[in-house]
């Protein structure tokens, strides 16, 4: 399985490199699964729908977040409803969104994602090892492959 893992998308620029190249190179390396952290993609800091539709336009099957996840309003929404987007599985109890997933791959496999943030130096929440620990050990009941995207 070949898995491709893409690291904090910045900014229109980044957004834009993505779309231009996310395409090719998913053919190309005939990638099976591919995450796209896009938490700092509307602006440099956060996220806005229109913008993760066009991530997820150009190919990622997964969004990961951090601590700037939620920052934009706008996007409340659509962690309660897309399953596909990760906010920070450690972030305080009720929260939008999910934290983690299990998702179908092109190889006819699943993968798990968790998305996880640090403490030092970031707004409160809970211990990321025991509960990420925790989750992990729920998510290889479904699969025994699991992706941490661990933002610190």
């Amino acid at each position: 399985m070949r898995i491709l893992f893409i690291g904090d998308v910045f900014g229109k620029p980044g957004v834009g490199a993505l779309q231009r190249l996310l395409p090719g190179l998913l053919r190309s390396e005939k990638i099976d699964f591919c995450i796209v952290n896009g938490e700092n993609a509307e602006q440099g800091k956060g996220m806005v729908p229109a913008v993760l539709n066009e991530i997820f336009d150009a190919g990622a099957d997964v969004i990961t977040g951090g601590n700037h996840s939620l920052y934009r309003e706008k996007v409340h929404e659509m962690h309660d409803r897309e399953s596909r987007l990760l906010r920070p599985y450690n972030f305080p109890e009720g929260s939008p969104g999910r934290g983690s997933g299990v998702f179908d791959v092109k190889a006819g496999k699943r993968i798990a994602v968790i998305s996880l943030h640090g403490r030092a130096m970031l707004p409160p929440s809970d211990d990321p090892f025991r509960l990420g620990k925790a989750e992990i050990e729920q998510l290889r009941e479904e699969t025994l492959l699991v992706i941490v995207d661990f933002h610190a």
